[in-house]
């Protein structure tokens, strides 16, 4: 190839790759005229490389831009390197465009200068990239200055590169001191090792969030929640924000606080004692160890909190814990379970006694007075213990009401001791708590019904009211008579609930029996009566029966349980007869009642307890009882009736003591109300008891004796058939006998000789029985028991016809 044909190429291989160039390339003489260019450079002037050649800037653009590219033409011709400009210039097609030019001065072979080369590389979307990287710069600046969370940029060896003013603000420390320092230097709760092995991790997961604590320059520290990223791949730079969360943390303290602890005492509360609990009787352990679960009440210190105040009570109860937790061990647990009551956890003792040692010290403990605002206080406790582990399995629920009822077994036993909780009274406590619930679900359920009893004058015939007994109308069991579900319930407050039906059903029944005009008695549980706002509940009652009159309604009070509270019982039922409402004392006699409780009470009527009724005819003890409670109730001005007349004989003796009002089956058995009014209608009175006065005080000894012949008589049968001790066989040492003694002159003289003849035979008979009886001939008395029983039917007749009474 020649080389003309050699430099041919080259120089058009040169002019294809400046063509195929993105960049704008041209060349001007030192004048400013145009010797070259490429096919980008076209663009900028509109024109060809052939309408460019030969002519300058001034041909194509306004004088002062054409004296801009010049002057920079010139100046790059004086350089003795190469000059980069940015220069804006618009396109023959209206486009605004940045160059960022390099011009530089072109020389031949001789050194001689030429002219200038100038290269234009376009610009314009890096510019416009770079500015809104600067403005996202400025943004992200701006953020990081201003949230309310700390940042950290950080080197992979966990320097600070870079910190934001929040950051600055929480830990005291200048941007200048930051930058430079290593993590572990600000994270009070890592080593050096640590923060290598964190950062690490975060390099090839990405990231983590977790909570540690940084130190500030005075030394504190402050709780954060740390997120840390990667921030990029490759990057080598990590971003670390910080969260205070020193409130967080407080709230969460507090709800700890809260759910954990008493707010008063700062003792543990119920929620925590039972996570100890459970934590030892959890079934993985196998520890052979006994764990006490201790309940304590304070005593009287109701009474306290009203005399002294609130103020003075919280103190005391402040005082208490730190007592007893002076006691106890430091692995147990005290807790306040609310108002004045206190439990623990004992775990670990060898043996239940030497818990007991320990309970007895904190009953000690408590007997020591407290010393409150220059205050002398005295008080103690009633503990009740439990232990675990028990024959069967427990729930922590379990132990917890075991103690509690074990609790109040001290307290009911008088305070100021500890008791330990008895298996079998729990059960009878299990099986209380279902008659509990079956008679609250009964009332719900409307199955309870009342029934009424007539009380009647026995004397005039008259019915004067009637008395409300409940009945159950049980699912399964049928009818149930109060016996077979009150005594159980007595004492508890179902008995309230109960009453408080009873009351306001009586009162509907009486709005309906408006023609009847009878009073209804209704029997109330001391509980109930003394209950506060008792007076006030049944004076709303009242109020919801307008045509019902107070008057009509008596309320029934056992002896025992008015007497119980006897201050507290007169206020009640003064207030109470304040609305027009009569009260009687029901099973008198039963209680502990004295002339003086008798005085003070302001009840109207005295009932004759049924168990007086029913045996006064054979047993002279019980016929002195009733006739000195009728002696009593003449005495203090008091009505009397009795209960549980069921026989006419047994009428007859009442009326002759001087009691005439009574009920029972003798008269008629309980009633629905439905068939009340019918039996108001068709009742017709007993004539053996019309217009029977009672006794002169001059022929009541008759009566006694009577009933002294009838008990010797049954002794007499039981020793016989029964193998129990032989009465008295001398006719003159018997009651009867002695009466007949006392009363020689005052009785007629055939009447004594006859009775004293009839008394003598019935005692030779009952000597022959007896000698039977002693020597086992238990087949052969019958014709002798059959002529004692004519002598004594014989005596019997004669003392009632003294008496005026017809058999």
């Amino acid at each position: 190839m020649r080389p003309s044909d050699s430099a041919t190429k080259r120089l058009l291989f040169l002019q294809r790759l400046l063509q195929q160039l993105p960049d704008m390339v041209w060349m001007k003489d030192t004048q400013g005229v145009y010797l070259a260019c490429n096919a980008q450079f076209e663009r900028f002037f509109g024109a060809c490389e052939a309408q460019i050649l030969g002519r300058t800037d001034f041909d194509f653009v306004d004088a002062a831009l054409a004296n801009f590219f010049l002057q920079h033409d010139q100046k790059a011709m004086r350089a003795d390197h190469p000059l980069v400009n940015e220069e804006k210039i618009t396109l023959s097609d209206g486009t605004e465009v940045l160059l960022e030019t390099t011009k530089t001065a072109v020389h031949d072979d001789q050194g001689e200068l030429l002219g200038v080369l100038g290269i234009g590389h376009n610009i314009t979307q890096r510019k416009t990239n770079e500015q809104i990287a600067h403005k996202s710069l400025a943004r992200y600046k701006a953020i990081l200055d201003t949230t309310l969370d700390g940042f950290w940029e950080m080197d992979p060896n966990g320097n600070v590169v870079d910190v934001n003013d929040t950051f600055c603000q929480l830990s005291g420390f200048s941007r200048q001191e930051l930058i430079g320092m290593s993590v572990w230097q600000l994270d009070a709760m890592v080593t050096m090792s640590e923060v290598k092995q964190r950062i690490t991790e975060i390099m090839q997961s990405g990231g983590q969030v977790f909570e540690s604590r940084l130190s500030r320059k005075d030394g504190s520290t402050w709780p954060v929640e740390v997120s840390v990223n990667n921030a990029e791949p490759g990057a080598n730079r990590l971003f670390a924000f910080f969260r205070d969360i020193s409130a967080r943390k407080k709230a969460e303290h507090d709800l700890k606080q809260i759910t954990h602890f008493d707010l008063l005492t700062g003792l543990a509360n119920r929620s925590q004692l039972e996570q100890a609990i459970n934590d030892e009787i959890h079934p993985l352990r196998h520890d052979l160890k006994h764990t006490a679960v201790v309940f304590i009440d304070m005593d009287g210190f109701k009474a306290i909190n009203e005399k002294m105040g609130n103020t003075i009570g919280d103190q005391l109860l402040v005082a208490v814990g730190l007592r007893l937790r002076r006691v106890l061990r430091g692995g147990d647990t005290l807790a306040r379970m609310s108002g004045d009551e206190f439990a623990a956890v004992l775990p670990g003792f060898n043996d239940q006694q030497d818990c007991i040692f320990t309970v007895q010290r904190l009953l000690a403990a408590l007997q020591q007075p407290f010393h409150i605002h220059d205050r002398e206080i005295q008080v103690s406790a009633s503990i009740g213990v439990t232990f675990h582990p028990q024959q069967q399995d427990v729930t922590c629920e379990q132990l917890i009401r075991q103690a509690d009822q074990a609790m109040y077994e001290a307290k009911q036993a008088g305070r100021n001791r500890f008791h330990v909780f008895n298996l079998d009274h729990d059960r009878q406590q299990l099986q209380l708590n279902a008659k509990v619930d079956a008679i609250l679900n009964a009332i719900q359920q409307q199955q309870f019904e009342l029934y009424y009893q007539p009380k009647v004058n026995m004397f005039s015939g008259q019915v004067i009211g009637f008395e409300a007994l409940i009945r159950w109308n049980h699912p399964q069991l049928g009818l149930l008579s109060p016996g077979q579900f009150l005594p159980d319930i007595e004492q508890h407050p179902v008995m309230a609930d109960l009453g408080q039906w009873t009351l306001t059903t009586a009162l509907d029944q009486l709005a309906q029996w408006q023609q009847l005009a009878l009073p209804i008695s209704v029997n109330m549980a001391a509980p109930h009566l003394l209950k506060p706002g008792f007076v006030e509940s049944l004076a709303g009652y009242l109020s919801e029966h307008p045509l019902v009159s107070p008057q009509q309604l008596e309320l029934e009070v056992l002896e025992t349980g008015a007497l119980e509270n006897i201050d507290a019982a007169i206020e009640v039922i003064g207030r109470c007869q304040r609305l027009g409402i009569h009260f009687s004392l029901d099973d008198f006699g039963t209680g502990y009642s004295s002339l003086n409780y008798l005085k003070l009470l302001p009840v109207e009527t005295l009932k004759i307890d049924r168990s007086f009724v029913t045996d006064m005819m054979n047993n002279p003890r019980d016929l002195s009882i009733l006739d000195g409670i009728v002696r009593l109730a003449q005495a203090f001005d008091r009505q009397v009736i009795a209960e549980g007349v069921e026989t006419q004989e047994q009428g007859l003796f009442l009326l002759l003591l001087g009691c005439q009002q009574a009920q029972g089956f003798g008269i008629a058995r309980p009633m629905p109300a439905a068939d009340v009014p019918s039996w108001v209608a068709q009742y017709a009175a007993n004539p053996n008891w019309a217009g029977i006065h009672a006794m002169s005080k001059r022929n009541m000894p008759a009566l006694f004796a009577l009933v002294e012949h009838r008990a010797w008589f049954t002794q007499l049968q039981q020793a016989f058939h029964l193998q129990q001790p032989i009465p008295e066989l001398n006719p003159k040492q018997c009651k009867l006998g002695k009466w007949l003694k006392a009363n020689d002159d005052t009785l007629a003289p055939e009447i004594h000789k006859q009775l004293t003849q009839w008394h003598q035979q019935a005692h030779r008979v009952a000597a022959d029985i007896a000698q039977l009886g002693v020597l086992q001939q238990r087949d052969e008395p019958a014709p002798l028991l059959q002529e004692l029983h004519q002598l004594s039917d014989k005596i019997q007749s004669e003392l009632l016809r003294l008496m005026s009474i017809k058999k």
